[in-house]
C-alpha cells in the first residue's frame, strides 16, 4: 500500500534482537546477495533426518538434504521445496533461496521441503495433496472450492486405474483457471503439485488410464 508494514511473523521478529545486537552489515553477510540471513528449513518425508534447521539461504537442496536431512532413504525422485503448495523439483542443485527456487519453476514459500522417493507414486501423492486443498478450502470462492473437489475427484479415478488420458488435458487447463479467479493463495497455488506432476511425471499417470 506504499506504507510501513509491520510484519508479526515469529522467524522474523526472532532475527530482530540479533539484528539490533549485532547490525544489518553482520546479518547481510550471512546467506547471498540474493536473499542475506538464515532461514527455518523443515525437512521431512523420505530423509533419514527429517528436522527443523535454521541454515545460511545460500545452500542447495542437495546440501540440505545430505548435510541436515541426512540423505534420502531409497532413491531419490523428486522433492516440493515450499510445501504442497509448491511445484514438483527434479532437480537437487538449486539454490534455495526465493530468486534461485522460482526461476527452476517453483517457490519455497515456509521452506517446508518434502522429499519423494523412487518407491512413491506420484499420482497417489497427488492425490493425497488434493485431499489436503479439499479439506482446507474455505469454500468462499467458486473456483476453489469447486475446482479441488474437480480435481481431487479426477485424480482419484487415477489413482484407482479408472482414469482417462483426456482428463490430464482438464487438470492442466483447471490448474490455470484456479491460478486466474481463486480469490486467496490457498486455491491460486492448490493444483501446482498436480501440474508439475502431469508434466514431469505423465508417464505414471498413464499407467493409471483404464483400459
Amino acid at each position: 500500500m506504499g506504507k510501513p508494514t509491520a510484519i508479526n511473523n515469529v522467524e522474523t521478529l526472532c532475527n530482530v534482537p540479533t539484528i539490533i545486537e549485532k547490525g544489518g552489515d553482520w546479518y547481510s553477510k550471512i546467506g547471498s546477495p540474493n536473499a542475506p540471513g538464515t532461514k527455518l528449513f523443515c525437512i521431512s518425508g523420505h530423509v533419514n533426518k527429517p528436522g527443523v534447521y535454521e541454515i545460511p539461504m545460500e545452500l542447495t537442496l542437495r546440501e540440505l538434504i545430505d548435510n541436515y536431512g541426512g540423505g534420502v532413504k531409497g532413491k531419490f525422485k523428486a522433492v516440493l521445496p515450499g510445501g504442497v503448495s509448491s511445484s514438483l523439483l527434479t532437480d537437487l542443485d538449486v539454490k534455495l533461496d526465493y530468486k534461485s527456487v522460482a526461476e527452476a519453476g517453483s517457490m519455497l514459500g515456509s521452506a517446508s521441503v518434502i522429499v519423494i522417493n523412487g518407491d512413491s507414486s506420484i499420482v497417489d501423492v497427488t492425490k493425497n495433496s488434493m485431499e489436503f486443498f479439499v479439506h482446507e478450502s474455505c469454500g468462499q470462492c467458486t473456483p476453489c472450492r469447486e475446482g479441488t473437489r474437480t480435481a481431487n475427484a479426477i485424480i482419484g479415478r487415477f489413482a484407482n486405474g479408472e482414469g482417462r488420458e483426456e482428463e490430464l488435458e482438464i487438470l492442466l487447463e483447471l490448474g490455470d483457471v484456479m491460478y486466474d479467479t481463486s480469490r486467496c493463495g490457498l486455491g491460486q497455488a492448490a493444483m501446482n503439485i498436480t501440474t508439475s506432476a502431469i508434466k514431469m511425471f505423465r508417464d505414471e499417470f498413464m499407467q493409471r488410464v483404464k483400459n
